[in-house]
């Protein structure tokens, strides 16, 4: 996490895009179709999020952000995120990805 992504509301995915399956990624513009929606499921908010990823409309390069981004202001407000915090990506299912703080016992090997 750094300071461009808390000024801009953003989550970088890049270096993750084999994580994500390839009907998840839309064209360029939503008017002209989304691609399959994915549901993240955020730590500190109490409604899942449905996005695409778009892909870029010149060279159909795929996005580095989530096109859906209006839950990233209230997740960085109600986690207190700052600089320098990390993320933990956790693919539990097909088009359902729980995001959880670093602290995650996932992480710590306590559930294996």
């Amino acid at each position: 996490m750094n300071g461009a992504n808390l000024r801009n509301a953003h989550v970088y995915i890049s270096g993750h895009h084999d994580f994500f399956p390839d009907e998840c990624y839309g064209v360029s513009g939503k008017e002209n179709g989304l691609g399959t929606q994915m549901i993240l499921i955020v730590d500190e908010l109490h409604e899942p999020v449905k996005t695409d990823i778009a892909k870029d409309g010149t060279n159909g390069r795929r996005s580095n952000f989530f096109r859906n981004r209006r839950w990233v202001f209230r997740f960085f407000n109600c986690s207190n995120r700052e600089e320098g915090d990390g993320r933990l990506w956790r693919g539990v299912a097909r088009r359902y990805w729980p995001i959880f703080e670093e602290t995650d016992p996932w992480k710590a090997g306590a559930r294996r």
